[in-house]
């Protein structure tokens, strides 16, 4: 209510001139100043609080989920590691199973060879 009078008369009047007249408006209206100026307070003390509380909320909330990032980054450096082992030791008995079949084969075609 006190902002709309405020904003109601021009700015480039003088300070003092502007406060009187919304001073005026308030008497005029039988509004107590101080009531308005406590439910102002009021209001200040309460959006504070509330942007205190959700600054809160949301920040916890924030920590939350970088932890939980952590966590999944962590199992996916796991399971890469893993894979990466489990490639190594693929290759490894390929490699193992090829010389394997070679050598046999080698075995049976010395034995199938006819001079």
């Amino acid at each position: 209510m006190l902002g709309n009078f405020i904003n109601a008369l021009p700015e480039n009047l003088p300070y003092a001139v502007r406060k009187a007249s919304v001073m005026n408006i308030v008497n005029a209206s039988n509004t107590n100043i101080n009531v308005l100026m406590s439910d102002g307070e009021k209001r200040l003390k309460v959006l504070n609080q509330f942007a205190s509380d959700y600054s809160n909320s949301v920040t916890n909330v924030i920590l939350k989920h970088k932890e939980e990032i952590k966590k999944l980054k962590q199992m996916i450096d796991y399971y890469e590691d893993e894979i990466a082992a489990k490639q190594t030791m693929l290759e490894e008995q390929n490699n193992i199973i090829k010389y394997e079949t070679q050598r046999i084969n080698n075995i049976i075609g010395f034995f199938k060879k006819e001079e």
